[in-house]
């Protein structure tokens, strides 16, 4: 199954952009300006989080705005996308918070920082502040509060007027449960479901001048403090470890501060705590539907962290690794309850780490590298050992899930696929080995290592280029077929850089330059954009994504093309910085952000290619 599941048809774009398309594509000087280097707490203020939930970093709680609601939800997996009833709320939502005036619900105004949500209506307003990863605290004022409980607990008690514990079941296994516990420092009241119309079991504070609870949801049963905590501590503990990490924000051309910010946040809000078969500190992809680790997204994100935080960058690397099967495998995502072999991701394993290297204490190198040699090179050999299915040195995708292309064309036929990305990267991660092995003081092993590299470079020469042009097979019943791509995908080898026949290299980036090809203007199309099978919502077959966008401007820099990288770094950077939410992909010629927002993926290329960008203006 893809990451995401597609209707069967898809909106075709035949024709090349017009004049009038090409003259509205964003100012190549649109990154110019000075860097800021103000990391203070109001400078990094973020306005506006109704695309991004609310959460902090080790919680597995957010408050998602999307709907209009305040509503908080689990981000564990083993509640997201299951239903309690078959027509019921979805298994994540926990409650949602509203504003109660004169004994009914207050229409109100939500707003969400990086700090706090607020509901507001006229004088009377109510603040949601996380106090720890499991607790919110809630403030109101001239108003009362109340809490929709999406799913009947369990059982309910109430210990004191002021003070609530009940649990409930997820119901789609019976068995995982969620604890709440409530304490207010006014009466809180208890209405079973049907009670003055409302259809929820709800628990309200009435209406005070002022009046603040704590809620705190827990996978585990315990006794929680009666104590009502101080709300200035609370924003003066948080906005501290709000600025302290929004300080080691990457830098950035100032045009793009507001949108890095958001960025940042997000790998500070999308970090969950170790749980279930987590076992470090992780980055989510998202807080959202898209809610596991990926491998190689994780491997992108642990690069955007490395130099603020180099520690939580290589367990980024390491919470994969630790699922390593006995085979060699590496996992294609993980979650708190779900660890998928299904599928897996391409080696960039060791490409990774020779780029966390530079910006890790070298104190710590050889350990990192003794703890992850032996885990890559048993992935390598797994490719050569069961993936090389026609035998000649060059392992095969059997499916486009592998790739981390999902549905790219090359995977069209449906049939295992030999493709010169796959290759591309076996011999980075060769070369990779081949150097670790080095710093290791293993030189056999680094000799072996360079050995391979260079035959794997020979037959990916001999293998995938007809006329200059990139080829793939398709392994067919009938056996296997050449074919011509019109696939980003095939342009991945840019990242060999001076290893790349230059005639080979000369025409890749011709088509990267070429409006009929790749060129677009929010960056590099995922498909060639006169093919028939171009869709502006394809997936991966005509949006720009992240990955690709900095796996392409990497290689690019790699031959020397910085020009060109340039420009298509900033369109993609424009893109996001446009839509501001970090979306899962872009529509390559409008930029407008399609599917899941708040994703880290995303936002990783975002700051790793600002943060190049920012070299022009030093």
């Amino acid at each position: 199954m893809n990451r995401r599941e597609f209707l069967g048809s898809l909106v075709v774009l035949s024709s090349v952009p017009s004049t009038a398309e090409m003259l509205a594509l964003p100012s190549e000087d649109s990154s110019s300006g000075k860097l800021s280097n103000d990391r203070s707490a109001e400078a990094q203020t973020i306005s506006d989080l109704s695309h991004i939930p609310y959460s902090i970093a080790g919680s597995w709680l957010v408050v998602d705005l999307s709907e209009g609601r305040a509503a908080v939800k689990t981000v564990r997996r083993s509640a997201v996308s299951y239903r309690w009833q078959q027509t019921g709320p979805w298994a994540d939502l926990l409650f949602e918070i509203v504003m109660i005036r004169d004994g009914k619900e207050a229409p109100s105004t939500i707003t969400a920082s990086i700090l706090s949500v607020r509901l507001a209506s006229g004088d009377s307003s109510v603040e949601v502040i996380s106090s720890d990863g499991d607790t919110f605290f809630i403030a109101a004022q001239h108003c009362g509060v109340q809490l929709r409980l999406a799913h009947p607990p369990a059982w309910i008690y109430q210990a004191s007027d002021a003070a609530f514990r009940a649990t409930s079941f997820r119901a789609y296994d019976q068995q995982s449960k969620t604890y709440l516990n409530l304490h207010a420092d006014r009466p809180l009241i208890f209405q079973p479901a049907g009670a003055m119309g409302i259809p929820y079991d709800t628990v309200t504070l009435a209406s005070h001048s002022t009046q603040s609870m704590t809620v705190r949801c827990t996978t585990r049963e315990e006794h929680s403090s009666d104590q009502i905590p101080d709300l200035k501590l609370i924003r003066t503990r948080r906005n501290h470890e709000l600025d302290e990490w929004m300080r080691r924000c990457p830098d950035v051309p100032d045009s793009y501060q507001p949108a890095a910010r958001t960025a940042w946040y997000l790998f500070s809000a999308l970090q969950v705590s170790p749980e279930g078969v987590l076992r470090r500190q992780t980055v989510l992809s998202s807080k959202k539907g898209m809610n596991m680790v990926w491998s190689w997204d994780n491997c992108i994100n642990a690069l955007a962290l490395v130099k603020a935080d180099p520690a939580l960058a290589w367990d980024q690397l390491s919470t994969i690794l630790d699922h390593q099967r006995a085979d060699g495998v590496l996992p294609d995502a993980i979650s708190d309850s779900e660890i998928v072999y299904g599928f897996n991701k391409p080696p960039v394993w060791a490409w990774t780490v020779q780029k966390l290297l530079p910006a890790t204490p070298a104190t710590d190198h050889t350990a990192h590298l003794e703890e992850v040699y032996p885990k890559i090179v048993r992935f390598h050999e797994w490719w050569f050992r069961e993936r090389d299915l026609l035998g000649d040195g060059l392992p095969c995708y059997m499916s486009g899930n592998d790739s981390g292309w999902d549905n790219a064309s090359i995977f069209a036929g449906r049939w295992p696929v030999q493709s010169p990305d796959l290759a591309a990267w076996l011999i980075l991660d060769a070369e990779a080995l081949a150097k670790i092995a080095t710093q290791l003081g293993r030189t056999n092993e680094a000799a072996r290592w360079r050995e391979h590299e260079r035959d794997l470079l020979a037959r990916f020469h001999k293998r995938f280029w007809l006329d200059g042009q990139p080829h793939f097979f398709s392994l067919t019943p009938a056996g296997p077929q050449q074919q011509s791509s019109t696939s980003l995908i095939t342009s991945i080898p840019l990242l060999l850089g001076e290893r790349l026949d230059p005639a080979i290299r000369t025409e890749l980036v011709r088509s990267l330059s070429d409006p009929a090809h790749f060129f677009a203007p929010a960056g590099p199309a995922t498909e060639a954009r006169s093919s028939p099978l171009y869709a502006p919502n394809g997936y991966w077959r005509g949006p720009v994504w992240g990955i690709s966008t900095y796996l392409i401007c990497t290689g690019l820099i790699e031959c020397g093309e910085t020009t060109l990288a340039r420009t298509l770094a900033t369109r993609f950077c424009e893109a996001c910085a446009r839509d501001g939410n970090f979306r899962e992909n872009y529509d390559a010629s409008t930029g407008s952000g399609q599917y899941d927002s708040g994703m880290t993926w995303t936002a990783a290329d975002f700051l790793l290619l600002t943060n190049w960008l920012s070299t022009f203006h030093q």
